[in-house]
């Protein structure tokens, strides 16, 4: 489990057709300054088994509505498997493996499977 990850190191953004070098910089320096809360990662394979960002009251201001908007679309298109859990219901376990499965079904690692 790692924590407050940058998510410049979980996503890379490669050369696309219609964007210049400096857009390219630009994104990559706004998207770089996002943390993630954790990461979980397999000791078994290294692939992140999954990212868990943590909802509190902050969530609900308009900028971080807009930011975790930004951030919903970049985990999906990268296929990192992301998982919002509400700091007000933190007895609830959240879908980890639902959401893995969904996303990464390639994934080695499955819950039956020891992950280290």
């Amino acid at each position: 489990i790692h924590c407050q990850v940058s998510l410049g190191r979980l996503v890379n953004f490669p050369e696309q057709p219609g964007f210049s070098e400096e857009e390219r910089k630009r994104f990559f320096m706004i998207y770089n300054n996002m943390a993630m809360d954790y990461v979980l990662v397999s000791k078994k394979n290294n692939k992140i088994v999954c990212v868990i960002e943590l909802d509190d009251p902050s969530h609900e201001r308009a900028d971080r509505i807009t930011r975790d908007r930004w951030l919903n679309i970049i985990m999906s298109i990268a296929q990192i498997p992301f998982v919002r859990a509400s700091v007000t219901k933190i007895d609830e376990e959240p879908p980890v493996w639902q959401t893995r499965d969904a996303v990464r079904p390639f994934v080695s690692a499955t819950k039956s499977e020891k992950v280290h």
